[in-house]
């Protein structure tokens, strides 16, 4: 919906400079281009970039005010049942002045303050001020939807929906090595932290108090742990899902303006387009990325469902001159490294959605809530291939699957802990070895936290365990890779299957009802997915995958800097400098697993070039040169 930012003075006896807001709120123009403003004190400053999706008038610009003008507040994100709550605030006498959520949800902040937190659905990164006291409450959604960054700089508090705002008034942008290492081994950074040194997350889920005299409080608001606990059993499962997942759609299409579907062809945005036909939701266009390679294809499938449920299809291949201009793009809206090697072509199709829509659906999530990864198939069979492991490891010996020799590696690990932690890890801790890479000093504080947790909710049970791990984990970098790569495109993404409801439902119902099967989320399979055609169904899951090892090779410009990786700066980052970058390179050309691990340096170099040592030329090649707030 928007992008926020923030200046707070701790307890400096230096005023806020008065630039500053303004240029942090310039950086983020792209996610919000249709209105902007600031609001000062002398203690506390907002901006708020609007991208108007509900109320398009003027009435529902930010920084909103109470009528008496005691509270302030920016917010991005959508609160979609605010309708629900109107009845109520007109009772209490207030007089509303839009049709904007953004409206009911600072009069219901004003009346419950974060009490009310729990009876919202939606996604939101907020900052609300009581100007009497000067407290500011900061707050994010329960999955992190909505990214809220901050950091704590010479008695000066900052936030942002994005880090670049602090570079854009030169905050320190120094890396830091333990978050780095993790990256490294894991390819994504836990709880709080960056890769960036004194730059941190508020976690999803929590919100963060701070005092009129600088104080500085974080509470968790929403936790799965007592939601499941809370939870009731769910006696017809079958028709709780299907209920509910109507329920989540109809929420994501409160708009007033077109809402449309990035349709990859796979089961959970195939679900989102099939339950959209059945509310009978009509004059839908849907999206697909479509590629070369016909075994990492699926735009035929999508086109064929559009075409079934009559809605306008849409495809667009990305390559050559557009996939270079996207790389670029892409590391500036997300400003760390790309993790997940689709973020360049989900940039690339928001920004040709944009011609026809303002929002787009997305299947994301579906896997972490439902447990639809086929890497957990491992764990569901774990007993049985441990006790075939000696098997294992002869027939490995004399083949060359790689696939063979990924779960070898894997068996090799002794403790939950491990299984648990490099589950999604195409290298293995052996592999890391001959490399030279023997020890990893990374920050395991946020991972070793979250498996205790897991293991306190489902004693005994590794899957579930798994699921929770992913769920407070890997799936927050998704939901930022989806944000910021469709928000760099002004454009926002809506996630059905994060409703909270099916995510606390799912998390009481039995294995049976998400793990059965090849392909697991039996009970996605057997509601929505029953309507879906058979190809559909039954067609090898991708995850939308992308053979960059291609495009490298094809491309001048990307093959002469994957030539020249050896000699990159980035070898001289932490862990890094002990890899044997010439033995990786040679395992790589007989290894694809080794490759994929060469291609996500290969970003990372990318990314360390063109946006940490380069960001000024991206920050005004990509921002406008000047805007005036009112």
């Amino acid at each position: 919906m928007c992008g926020i930012t923030g200046i707070i003075n701790l307890n400096s006896d230096l005023s806020i400079n008065p630039d500053y807001i303004s240029k942090m709120t310039n950086a983020i123009f792209h996610r919000g281009p249709d209105y902007g403003d600031i609001y000062k004190s002398n203690k506390i400053h907002f901006g708020h970039r609007r991208l108007s999706i509900i109320d398009l008038s003027n009435n529902a610009n930010q920084p909103i005010f109470s009528d008496d003008k005691k509270y302030v507040m920016v917010y991005n994100g959508e609160v979609y049942n605010y309708k629900e709550f109107i009845p109520e605030l007109i009772k209490d006498g207030v007089r509303l002045k839009s049709e904007s959520d953004t409206e009911v949800l600072l009069y219901l902040l004003i009346k419950y303050k974060e009490k009310i937190l729990d009876k919202l659905v939606g996604m939101f990164a907020l900052a609300f001020l009581n100007r009497e006291t000067n407290e500011v409450l900061l707050i994010r959604d329960r999955t992190g939807v909505k990214p809220l960054y901050y950091t704590i700089q010479n008695g000066f508090f900052y936030f942002s929906s994005e880090k670049k705002s602090f570079f854009a008034i030169n905050l320190q942008k120094e890396i830091e090595e333990k978050n780095f290492n993790e990256w490294v081994l894991f390819r994504y950074i836990t709880g709080e932290n960056t890769i960036f040194k004194n730059i941190f997350k508020i976690l999803p889920g929590y919100l963060m108090k701070i005092s009129g005299n600088g104080e500085i409080k974080t509470y968790q608001w929403w936790n799965l742990i007592n939601k499941v606990k809370e939870k009731k059993k769910i006696e017809k499962p079958y028709e709780w899902f299907k209920e509910t997942f109507y329920k989540s759609l109809k929420y994501r299409m409160v708009s007033d303006v077109p809402v449309g579907i990035l349709l990859s062809g796979g089961l959970d945005s195939s679900c989102i387009s099939q339950g959209l036909h059945d509310l009978n939701y009509n004059n839908i266009d849907t999206f697909n990325v479509s590629f070369k390679d016909v075994d990492l294809n699926e735009s035929h499938l999508a086109k064929g469902l559009s075409d079934k449920l009559n809605f306008k299809f849409h495809s667009l291949f990305v390559e050559d001159d557009l996939l270079n201009k996207n790389i670029e793009l892409s590391c500036f809206a997300n400003d760390e490294p790309l993790i997940h090697q689709n973020d360049v072509q989900l940039t690339a199709i928001s920004f040709y959605a944009k011609n026809y829509v303002k929002v787009l659906l997305s299947g994301e999530g579906s896997d972490e809530v439902l447990g639809g990864y086929f890497r957990y198939n491992t764990l569901k069979h774990l007993k049985f291939l441990k006790f075939f492991s000696p098997v294992l490891n002869l027939f490995t010996k004399n083949s060359n699957n790689i696939r063979f020799k990924k779960l070898t590696d894997y068996l090799k690990l002794k403790k939950d802990f491990d299984f648990i932690n490099f589950n999604s890890n195409n290298i293995s801790k052996d592999d890391f070895a001959k490399l030279g890479l023997n020890e990893f000093d990374y920050n395991s504080e946020f991972r070793k936290k979250i498996f205790n947790e897991a293991k306190s909710l489902y004693p005994g049970n590794i899957l579930r365990q798994m699921l929770y791990f992913d769920q407070h984990t890997y799936l927050y970098t998704l939901n930022e890779r989806n944000d910021k790569s469709t928000m760099i495109a002004s454009i926002e993404c809506r996630e059905p299957f994060l409703y909270c409801e099916i995510l606390e439902g799912s998390a009481v119902l039995p294995d049976k009802y998400l793990f059965k099967g090849k392909k697991n989320k039996h009970i996605l399979l057997n509601t929505i997915g029953k309507k879906l055609p058979k190809e559909i169904r039954n067609f090898k899951k991708l995850g939308f995958a992308v053979n960059w090892y291609r495009y490298i090779l094809n491309d001048k410009y990307l093959f002469e800097r994957w030539n020249n990786l050896e000699k990159s700066e980035i070898f001289k980052i932490g862990v890094l400098k002990k890899l044997d970058v010439k033995k990786l390179i040679k395992l790589s050309e007989e290894n694809k697993l080794y490759r994929i691990y060469l291609i996500q340096l290969f970003f990372l170099d990318y990314w360390y070039e063109n946006y940490f040592l380069n960001f000024n030329n991206l920050l005004n090649k990509y921002t406008p040169k000047e805007v005036n707030y009112p």
